[in-house]
């Protein structure tokens, strides 16, 4: 039998869902397969038919069970006011036992904003509160996990007051602790790496205070009463029109 990828043609369908009113499709989110081999097959083939019918649009509602078909990552750099910087070592993934240390790294939750997920993230894998501060970065990589893209933004974050003590997470980590700044900018496996040498450069020259990055803040969208995250750089001149 012919084969497209992994499924065989007969058996690649058509992903379920409406039409909406301004002549596109909104994919029924509880429908979609658990396999993301099979996601893809499907998504591929149901794309080049809602080309040919000339659909204005397709919208996926992703469900949390399916949450490996996509992802956006956050990296946490927290600095105290010693220059020092929060570290961990990973028990489980491609770094587990080589003892390399990084900042604390996890995965956005379905309706939770990127400074939010920062602070849970740290607080969970090691007992400190922090505050968000800025988005240092924000990088986009396409075939990462399941093929897919992915989102990742890097985010400073200044513990609160009298946050010493460290309660490692440990079904995840191997190891927790304080590092100099300038230990950590020498960590071989980050500075060996363009892109991760790029997001160390950011870092540290936000841990020196010559780099700002962006800000972040809540503002009424102006059409309901949500109130969204607005991520942007610092106006240092205002200029009248």
């Amino acid at each position: 039998m012919v084969t497209r990828g992994e499924l065989p043609v007969a058996e690649v369908t058509l992903l379920q869902g409406q039409e909406d009113r301004y002549e596109g499709i909104i994919v029924d989110g509880d429908g979609l397969p658990d396999d993301p081999q099979e996601f893809s097959e499907r998504l591929d083939y149901s794309l080049r038919v809602w080309q040919e019918q000339q659909r204005k649009g397709i919208w996926i509602k992703v469900p949390i069970s399916k949450v490996g078909l996509i992802e956006v990552g956050v990296g946490c750099f927290v600095v105290n006011e010693d220059n020092h910087v929060l570290v961990v070592q990973e028990k489980n993934g491609p770094l587990k036992g080589r003892g390399v240390w990084k900042m604390v790294t996890g995965l956005v939750d379905a309706g939770e904003d990127i400074n939010d997920a920062a602070e849970r993230e740290v607080l969970e894998e090691t007992g400190v509160k922090a505050k968000f501060a800025a988005v240092l970065a924000l990088r986009q990589a396409h075939g990462f996990a399941f093929g897919k893209s992915d989102f990742f933004f890097v985010v400073a974050l200044r513990p609160e007051p009298g946050q010493t003590e460290l309660v490692m997470q440990e079904d995840e980590l191997e190891a927790v602790a304080w590092m100099p700044l300038e230990d950590y900018a020498a960590v071989p496996f980050q500075s060996s790496k363009p892109i991760l040498r790029q997001i160390l450069d950011c870092c540290v020259a936000y841990a020196k205070g010559d780099y700002l990055g962006m800000t972040g803040m809540k503002l009424e969208n102006g059409f309901n009463d949500r109130r969204d995250l607005l991520i942007h750089g610092e106006i240092t001149r205002k200029s009248s029109l």
